[in-house]
């Protein structure tokens, strides 16, 4: 939900999904995975149609928080 808060990320496929979900990417997937990597985060998998995505209960809130912060810094 977070994620899809942020203007051009969107799922890309409905219905229910268990931990993990592909969205679209506003940015250039690239620079955006890379960015979260210098941030200490591994960010997804680059696929076609834009970012796979997992969080499991491993992912703290605090974690998550980071995550979406710094997406929406590089989303801008």
């Amino acid at each position: 939900e977070q994620l899809t808060s942020i203007e051009g990320i969107d799922l890309v496929y409905d219905g229910e999904f268990f931990h993990e979900f592909v969205t679209t990417c506003p940015v250039d997937k690239t620079d955006l995975l890379k960015v979260l990597q210098n941030e200490g985060i591994l960010g997804g998998y680059p696929v076609e149609e834009g970012i796979l995505w997992c969080a499991t209960e491993k992912n703290t809130k605090t974690q998550i928080d980071h995550l979406i912060e710094v997406v929406r810094r590089v989303s801008k």
